[in-house]
């Protein structure tokens, strides 16, 4: 299991094409365990969290009580690490003057300190400097509005969301009111008590896994002890599941449409208007980033995504036929097959449909292969805001 930041390795420029825009979303560093359970050592906690950047703007943030769900200093360094990446992959390429940033950058962050955080460093690696980094806004777009992760402000969102949980969540009651869980929670029955011991969770209610492993991940990451008789190999079993679940909910085309539809219309329309847009676009996000959009792409992402993960979607542009462009996608830099053949995903992928990924070596698309391939969920504004009041 990768604790550290993978650091993105990079495929190589392409020959006979120039590099005319790039959009890079990626997750926030290492953070403490969210939320805080029985005994999750907010002393201990506050000690590792990275001191807030006296530059950066502060905002009406999503509440978490400090020091849960906060950057810590090794997170801080994963997003530093993130940025020297970017600015090595990227700024040459592109051919910028870094020194005037605000010719060539947008970047935006949800509403979290963390992700905020995680711009700022990713900004000051990339730029070499806190004061450079300053001159660059980090827009946060309102709670009602945001689009880099699925918004509960769409009243049909939250009750497909409901919905597709609710199907997950299968529990039988026993006979003395403990709660029996079924599907692949019954194979870690084991561990379940060593979990809720560690953690001193009341026993007998439906496990939440998703906030337990979480909170294992984030005690292994820093040495801290773990539940007795667990092991490494389990945690990975358990992540791989919930990873798992969390992609099969975004394979409902209406969920992941309202969820990513928005994001990526935004991503196509600055590509098809790229000499009237920026050439770099930052987006600091969370794994709620990253997995759906990466089964909007029609490639799910197979594990949960590790800390300052990212994906990469890139436009070149032929040197021999300047209207011919061509758009390429990275996971944690390295290029990826996407779909050639759209059946399967025009509503739902299934997994019987996973040999239409496993098939395609295509790393390479032209910019209108590209559209017709996230086109399966792109929504504009007003159809996003029609269909959410289709309760």
């Amino acid at each position: 299991m990768e604790f550290e930041a993978v650091r993105p390795k990079y495929s190589p420029p392409l020959q006979s094409l120039h590099l005319l825009q790039v959009h890079v979303f990626f997750r926030h560093g290492d953070r403490s365990p969210t939320p805080a359970f029985g005994n999750s050592n907010p002393e201990v906690w506050s000690s590792r969290l990275e001191a807030v950047p006296p530059l950066l703007q502060p905002q009406n943030y999503q509440y978490q009580e400090r020091p849960f769900g906060h950057l810590t200093r090794k997170g801080a360094e994963q997003a530093r690490g993130l940025g020297a990446w970017i600015k090595d992959a990227y700024l040459e390429e592109l051919g910028v003057d870094t020194s005037q940033p605000d010719s060539f950058l947008r970047v935006r962050s949800t509403n979290f300190l963390r992700t905020h955080m995680t711009a700022w460093f990713v900004l000051e690696a990339l730029l070499g400097s806190g004061e450079l980094a300053a001159s660059v806004p980090i827009c946060i777009s309102e709670d009602r509005l945001e689009n880099l992760y699925h918004n509960d402000h769409c009243a049909r969102l939250a009750k497909l969301w409901r919905a597709s949980l609710s199907r997950k969540r299968q529990a039988e009651v026993r006979p003395d009111g403990t709660v029996q869980e079924t599907g692949w929670c019954d194979q870690f029955e084991d561990i379940r008590f060593s979990f809720s011991k560690h953690l001193d969770l009341p026993q007998g209610k439906r496990f939440p896994w998703v906030l337990a492993a979480d909170v294992v991940h984030c005690a292994l990451a820093h040495g801290d002890p773990v539940p007795d008789n667990f092991t490494v190999e389990k945690l990975c079993e358990i992540r791989d599941f919930l990873a798992q679940d969390y992609v099969s909910s975004f394979q409902d085309k209406e969920i992941c449409e309202l969820s990513m539809g928005r994001l990526l219309r935004e991503v196509v329309s600055s590509m098809e208007n790229h000499r009237d847009t920026p050439s770099l676009y930052l987006y600091s996000g969370h794994d709620a980033t990253l997995v759906p959009l990466s089964v909007a792409l029609g490639r799910p992402w197979q594990s949960w995504p590790s800390y300052a993960a990212s994906i990469s979607i890139e436009l070149w542009r032929s040197l021999e036929d300047s209207n011919q462009h061509f758009v390429r996608v990275l996971y944690d830099g390295v290029a990826v097959p996407l779909p050639v053949e759209l059946e399967g995903i025009e509503q739902t992928w299934k997994p019987e449909q996973q040999n239409i990924i496993k098939s395609s070596k295509k790393t390479l698309f032209t910019l209108q292969e590209f559209v017709k391939l996230a086109g399966w969920t792109m929504l504009s504004d007003a159809e996003f805001q029609n269909k959410c009041q289709c309760i």
